[in-house]
């Protein structure tokens, strides 16, 4: 038997090495298969906490005398989600969910503003016709089960950004995926500029002193694990919104919310393959949940809460979610 290599004295060129695909070791393989398990998990836990939200939920026409019925961003949202986001060896990307705690804290008796009537009868705009068949899921709905809870269509959502830790690489961000979920859902962002205000997870939607009678704008902060626990590990962002209940049998409806993204993760996701398109998706996943919705297990739609590499923006089942979230009644006074 001839033991010569038949490779023996054979040299490849430099570049040709480094333009062969790199298959993932056993244990790379071993480690993303933990990691899938462990999403799955997680999903499966936060399904089941939702369940139980609902059911605790109070039916129509409890009775509310004084105070509507306020639950705080991030905190006290069962539904409240946060995506991961990492840039693997392979130059694609994966991702872990975290869950929020169960209604943690208690709903705010009171501080709430003037109730004021919306700036318009009619919707601000109007969401494009969903033709899509994908999947979408979300946050919360009303009683009954089948309409989601949203923002009043006929007020602007005002916006304010802290940019404490927001990377110069990341410049428009925010502003081109506001754009891209108003074009979805028809609602309108207002950006009204900068603020100090720090993120914090029991975030009030009154805040009197620092803006006035009326709901707090939503917050989108560029912050870091120091100042928002939530971001620690692989987190890159967090997305919720508040709700009240409207009087007399009213739907309930979003009045404010946050999204805090982890600035010194995303600028290091911008500097990888594809890296704004990724940060660009990381943003839109945050601010669908802002705006209403849930994940979902299908791993073709944004909302998944396993990110793909291919998928930076918002898909067929996405649109058809944001759609119906951007189709809500108007409502008379908040």
């Amino acid at each position: 038997m001839d033991d010569d290599d038949p490779f023996d004295g054979v040299s490849f060129d430099e570049g040709f090495v480094r333009g062969g695909r790199r298959e993932p070791s056993a244990a790379e393989r071993l480690e993303r298969a933990a990691r899938e398990r462990e999403v799955i998990e997680l999903e499966a836990e936060r399904r089941r906490l939702e369940r139980a939200a609902r059911r605790r939920r109070r039916r129509p026409g409890a009775v509310m005398r004084r105070h509507l019925r306020l639950v705080p961003a991030v905190a006290f949202l069962v539904v409240l989600a946060l995506a991961a986001w990492q840039l693997n060896r392979e130059g694609s990307t994966t991702g872990t969910l975290w869950l929020a705690g169960p209604e943690v804290g208690a709903p705010v008796a009171g501080g709430r503003p003037t109730p004021r009537a919306a700036p318009s009868d009619a919707p601000l705009g109007v969401p494009p016709v969903a033709t899509g068949t994908g999947a979408h899921v979300f946050m919360s709905v009303q009683p009954g089960g089948l309409d989601p809870v949203a923002y009043d269509p006929c007020r602007p959502i005002s916006v304010v950004i802290n940019g404490r830790t927001a990377p110069p690489s990341a410049e428009g961000l925010v502003a081109e995926a506001l754009q891209i979920t108003s074009e979805a859902t028809g609602l309108r962002f207002e950006l009204e500029g900068i603020t100090d205000e720090p993120p914090v997870a029991q975030r009030s939607a009154f805040q009197e002193d620092r803006y006035g009678d009326r709901w707090a704008p939503v917050l989108i902060a560029w912050t870091d694990p120091a100042e928002v626990p939530e971001l620690g590990g692989d987190v890159a962002g967090i997305g919720g919104s508040s709700w009240i209940d409207a009087a007399r049998g009213g739907p309930a409806v979003y009045v404010s919310g946050i999204v805090a993204l982890d600035g010194p993760q995303l600028a290091s996701i911008i500097d990888g393959v594809d890296g704004r398109a990724q940060a660009l998706g990381v943003v839109l996943h945050e601010l669908g949940h802002l705006v209403g919705l849930g994940h979902v297990d299908d791993p073709g739609q944004l909302m998944h809460p396993v990110g793909q590499y291919q998928i930076t923006t918002f898909q067929d089942g996405d649109l058809a979610g944001l759609a119906r979230l951007g189709a809500g009644a108007c409502v008379g006074e908040l």
